[in-house]
């Protein structure tokens, strides 16, 4: 899902079950394109949600860059590294749900 929130920015929320979520820089760049913009005009702040069972492996403050963009050592163009933020969301410690593997 994805929105344009109050100042125009781009807002997106995946729902996912996988544990990896590294993109390649054409997947966004795609996703642009599709919507008929650009990282310029519009910035994206990517929020994944992620099941309880993956909630150790994301708890941290940050992510290496490694984390969402496939083959970071061939490089990240600057604009999509100013204009794209990855959030993830986890579920409370206290969140009873049993999801199956």
């Amino acid at each position: 899902m994805y929105y344009k929130d109050e100042n125009d920015n781009l807002v997106g929320i995946q729902a996912t079950m996988a544990e990896k979520h590294d993109k390649p820089v054409g997947t966004y760049m795609s996703f642009y394109e599709k919507i008929g913009t650009d990282p310029d005009k519009t910035p994206l702040k990517l929020y994944y949600f992620f099941l309880p069972r993956h909630t150790q492996h994301y708890y941290q403050l940050s992510f290496p860059e490694s984390q969402f963009w496939m083959k970071v050592k061939d490089g990240v163009p600057e604009q999509l590294k100013k204009n794209i933020v990855f959030d993830a969301l986890l579920p409370p410690a206290n969140f009873g749900g049993d999801m199956p593997e």
